[in-house]
């Protein structure tokens, strides 16, 4: 029997309440390096290019495909608790010594790039302790519920705020408050290790070996496991550019607003809202198969769309928070799907590095795609305007027509998901 069934309700609901508020302190963090146009409008405001916002943007990408899975090593010798500890302090120190870059003057924005690179270096040593923590009292029936409605409250607790903060910006970013909004975010980190510092652990647990190369093998001989990851890394490297690159597209070719551009970004957090609380709902009502099929055919009609969408029209900032809206739902939905997948697919007793293999393989779908497209905007690669039957394009258009191909391309992966085709000798626990 798992230690989560022997859990009494109450000791299991105190736990889940914890792991909510250890999200809510801990994700701060998160939304702001992966999701908000702050780090965007703060490398830019210190002098920084659209090609060196987008690659901080994918700096979690490069240190999760080089990092997680000797990470996923190094916590079963620490400890999952301690490896929890030293992490939070690290993001912290990463995150405080960004919000101080202004004072370095014009190196800045490299103080800026370092922080955000300490930060995003810590991250691999505690996603590696995330669901070996959850299984400790997270059962399989609670799975959906919990990552929905998990998700969905700290999604209100970061976008109220972030909304307020974006409507108060004006045209352009105050340097002062963006490192107000930065240095909270690193602070936030101290109350994610207070929360997890109470999770229940297993006493009579079995450790898992700490042998790197053994764990990594079984996991590889996992067939569900890395048909997975196979996927998501894929589909990681088409859809994780779109976000960040829609941010700078409008700051610096439509030359948008700094607080339109934010109150955008919190369209894409708000737009997750909903979906993150009925996703356990939705979940019985249909299947994984069906959300992850969705999922990725609003990854592709979004790309297309962003090409095919002329910057001259009347309310192009309208329709863009638009397409920013149907692809933030997607993503939540992605996101919780992406979760219960990897606990289904862990095998029991190396659930650590299983988990760590499964998001280095997106970690290297993120940083491909988010850096080659920093590397293309940088180096101008692309033409800056072309024309085809008619109709004038940019530069940025055509990194979401390739976007939009690749999305198409890569469908036919979609049967190698253990939820699309369910037959399978290995082990997968849904």
């Amino acid at each position: 029997m798992a230690y989560a069934d022997i859990l009494t309700d109450v000791q299991r609901r105190t736990a889940r309440l914890n792991a909510i508020g250890s999200a809510w302190f801990g994700c701060v963090a998160e939304v702001l390096v992966d999701s908000s146009a702050f780090i965007t409008l703060y490398i830019l405001a210190l002098g920084g290019s659209a090609a060196m916002a987008v690659f901080v943007a994918g700096f979690t990408g490069v240190v999760n495909m080089f990092a997680l899975i000797p990470s996923a090593t190094i916590v079963t010798r620490m400890g999952l608790k301690r490896a929890v500890k030293y992490a939070c302090l690290t993001g912290c120190f990463g995150l405080l010594l960004a919000a101080s870059a202004p004072f370095f003057g014009a190196y800045g924005k490299y103080v800026a790039l370092a922080g955000c690179f300490i930060y995003c270096f810590q991250r691999p040593l505690y996603t590696a302790t995330w669901y070996p923590l959850l299984d400790n009292f997270l059962r399989p029936q609670d799975r959906g519920s919990f990552f929905g409605v998990m998700r969905f409250s700290y999604m209100l607790i970061i976008g109220i705020p972030f909304f307020i903060v974006g409507l108060c910006m004006g045209k352009d970013a105050s340097i002062l408050l963006l490192q107000i909004v930065i240095a909270f975010s690193g602070l936030a980190l101290l109350g994610r290790w207070f929360f997890i510092n109470r999770f229940p652990i297993d006493p009579n647990a079995k450790v898992e070996v700490p042998e790197m190369k053994k764990a990594l093998n079984i996991s590889l001989h996992n067939g569900p496991l890395t048909g997975y990851a196979v996927y998501i890394c894929m589909f990681n490297m088409v859809y994780t550019p779109i976000y960040p690159l829609t941010l700078a597209y409008l700051r610096e070719y439509i030359q948008l607003p700094a607080g339109s551009v934010q109150l955008i970004s919190t369209v894409w957090i708000g737009g997750q809202l909903i979906p993150f609380l009925l996703y356990g709902y939705i979940l019985k009502k249909t299947s994984l198969r069906f959300l992850e099929i969705l999922c990725h055919v609003t990854v592709m009609f979004v790309a297309a769309a962003m090409f095919l969408l002329p910057p001259g029209i009347p309310g192009f900032a309208w329709f863009v928070a638009a397409l920013v809206l149907i692809l933030s739902i997607a993503q939540s939905f992605y996101m919780c799907s992406n979760s219960a997948e990897m606990m289904a697919l862990a095998r029991p007793g190396n659930k650590t590095m299983a988990s760590a293999l499964c998001q280095t393989y997106t970690g290297f779908g993120m940083a491909a795609g988010r850096n080659l497209t920093s590397a293309v905007l940088a180096i101008g690669f692309l033409t800056p305007h072309w024309t085809l039957g008619g109709m004038s394009f940019n530069h940025y258009q055509t990194i979401y027509l390739v976007c939009a191909v690749f999305a198409a391309i890569i469908f036919i992966l979609l049967p190698i998901i253990p939820s699309i085709i369910s037959k399978h000798d290995d082990y997968y626990e849904p």
